[in-house]
């Protein structure tokens, strides 16, 4: 990204966890996205929103399309196998391994027997995926851990075992030291190269990290920025986060980080579910069963789903609620704002810009952030306390990661516009976004 400072940075190791040493190169420089079509076969693809009160996100008659176009890039893809991505909570000895000889109490569940057993008879390099000791997971590892080595964690985990789908969990340590926009960035090259290769990913958001206050503070953001991700790439996502906040401490073990399990991990009793773990392991089956019975009929799973409304112009700009997520692009956006002299006059904005609008009933915090990626160069405005908020001299708060501003009551703008560099090179494109009202 032309404004991103590379820097080296240690790892995080987490206590009770096995030590891991940082990935050969685990610097935050950015990583080039595939060169996919990131909007998929659907021009509608994003317009479904993720509710953020539900367990899995849904899967439309669009969405149900768009997983089976994304199987056809991959027709060597073995059905029958995931991949298992992640750091050391998706490292665990308990993470899906009991499917596969373990204890198994489905208590009622038994829709989902079809799915186990497809997987347990798939071959990932000589064992079921439950099995796999996979290369692209590690304790330790922040999201850019697989795309580090040569060929990378990732692209050496895809050889060895050609997935069809893949389980998906990042941020745990990168709440701890790195950016939303570098863990952003890294997640959304592990899900363009994964969609590029025909894979699925089943994303999932992150458990609380009940071992440090300032780095749980950070986890909403990291989960919607996950949410804008799977949202924006119509990919699965369970929201992990969510179900884990109704159990006594979270689910998690002593340590305030890792799942605690119960009978080994798939235990799916009432009182098994008290285990973060176990709870896990549940939702990625239930996420996996949904991706394959997809890809396998083309039939949608839900009727409908929240759409999103507006073209993101001036004129007719996409409405944000309280909470909101978008992947938007602003190569296809208006030029009317060339600078935010309420703001920061001497930053050149001439290029394309998308905007958002919310209205508040009550004064509020507005804090919006953005992910850019590769060569895209977005900055992020909010606009507030004035008739006209197509005038730059209306911002109340800007920045090129994150904007917060105290505003309100009435119609409240986020504005993401697309930088110009001193060569006079716009750096339009894809970036993710996510608005929220406190």
């Amino acid at each position: 990204m032309p404004r991103r400072l590379a820097a080296a940075l240690a790892p995080l190791l987490i206590a009770a966890c096995e030590p891991a040493s940082p990935a050969p190169g685990e610097v935050d420089a950015p990583v080039p996205l595939p060169q996919i079509d990131a909007r998929g076969p659907d021009a509608t693809l994003g317009a479904v929103q993720y509710p953020i009160d539900t367990r899995h996100s849904p899967i439309t008659a669009e969405l149900a399309d768009h997983l089976v176009a994304i199987a056809a890039r991959g027709p060597g893809q073995d059905d029958r196998v995931f991949a298992k991505i992640g750091d050391s909570i998706t490292e665990s000895s308990y993470f899906l391994r009991c499917f596969d000889g373990g204890t198994i109490d489905l208590d009622g569940r038994d829709a989902l027997t079809p799915t186990l057993d497809h997987f347990r008879a798939g071959d990932a390099a000589g064992v079921s995926p439950y099995l796999r000791d996979s290369v692209a997971d590690r304790s330790g590892w922040s999201a850019r851990g697989p795309l580090s080595g040569e060929p990378s964690y990732l692209d050496q985990e895809l050889a060895a075992i050609a997935p069809r789908y893949a389980s998906l969990m990042f941020g745990t340590n990168d709440v701890g030291y790195r950016s939303h926009d570098l863990f952003g960035s890294d997640l959304w090259t592990i899900v363009d190269t994964l969609l590029d290769r025909g894979v699925i990913p089943v994303m999932s958001t992150i458990p609380p990290r009940d071992d440090d206050p300032a780095a749980d503070a950070r986890v909403p953001l990291f989960n919607l920025v996950i949410r804008a991700l799977a949202q924006g790439r119509g990919v699965p996502l369970v929201d992990y986060h969510r179900e884990l906040a109704a159990l006594p401490g979270h689910g998690l073990i002593k340590d305030g980080v890792h799942p605690s399990q119960r009978d080994g991990g798939c235990v799916f009793t009432v009182e098994g579910l008290q285990g973060g773990m176990n709870l896990r392991n549940l939702l990625v089956a239930e996420g996996l069963d949904r991706a394959r019975r997809v890809v396998a009929t083309g039939a949608a799973l839900d009727a409908d789903a929240p759409r999103r409304t507006g073209a993101g112009t001036h004129a007719d700009p996409i409405l944000a609620g309280a909470t909101f997520v978008d992947l938007g692009d602003t190569r296809g956006g208006e030029r009317v704002i060339d600078a935010y002299d309420g703001c920061a006059a001497d930053q050149d904005e001439r290029g394309p810009e998308i905007v958002y609008e919310l209205t508040l009933a009550a004064p509020a915090v507005i804090e919006a952030s953005v992910v850019d990626a590769g060569d895209t160069d977005v900055d992020v405005h909010i606009l507030a306390g004035a008739d006209d908020l197509t005038d730059g001299a209306a911002c109340a708060g800007r920045g090129h990661e994150q904007a917060v501003a105290s505003v309100g009551p009435g119609a409240v703008r986020v504005v993401v516009d697309t930088f110009v560099d001193d060569g006079g090179v716009e750096h339009a494109g894809e970036f993710l976004v996510v608005i929220t009202a406190r």
